[in-house]
């Protein structure tokens, strides 16, 4: 079902640093982040649109085992939210006292989303191997037989 609750997937990050010594009066630092994710993998019978070809050459059976998906495999949508806060004050350790040094502050905020859908078709039933210069991969498809 599209709107299963295990489709969607919420999270939420807080990190919090302070700092104190001799030279720094405070230095503080604030994270949050929080991302909203969701996925809908719909079950759809792909089309097989030569899978009536009564011959049974080898070479022809690329063509008769070619599969189209008229609707989408995966739906998937991801935001992503970061707001970043820094401040530093530093001591006046020149002896001075009465100029008060300037605090530091830094603050970032990002804000990102993606939209993925996904047409391939996919076997289950027949593995593929995809290799890469160090790593192999096994899964499910049609790709390098």
């Amino acid at each position: 079902m599209p709107y299963d609750p295990a489709n969607f997937s919420i999270s939420y990050s807080y990190n919090r640093q302070s700092k104190q010594d001799p030279t720094t009066e405070f230095e503080n630092t604030y994270d949050y982040r929080g991302s909203f994710t969701y996925s809908y993998t719909p079950f759809i019978k792909p089309f097989v649109p030569l899978k009536g070809l009564k011959s049974k050459s080898k070479h022809l059976k690329f063509l008769k085992e070619w599969e189209f998906n008229y609707l989408p495999n995966n739906i998937a949508f991801n935001t992503n939210m970061s707001r970043y806060y820094y401040e530093q004050q530093i001591r006046d350790v020149s002896g001075s006292g009465g100029m008060a040094l300037p605090t530091s502050v830094s603050k970032k905020f990002f804000m990102g989303s993606a939209v993925l859908v996904d047409m391939e078709s996919h076997q289950v039933d027949k593995p593929f191997v995809a290799n890469d210069d160090e790593r192999s991969y096994r899964g499910a498809g049609r790709c390098g037989e």
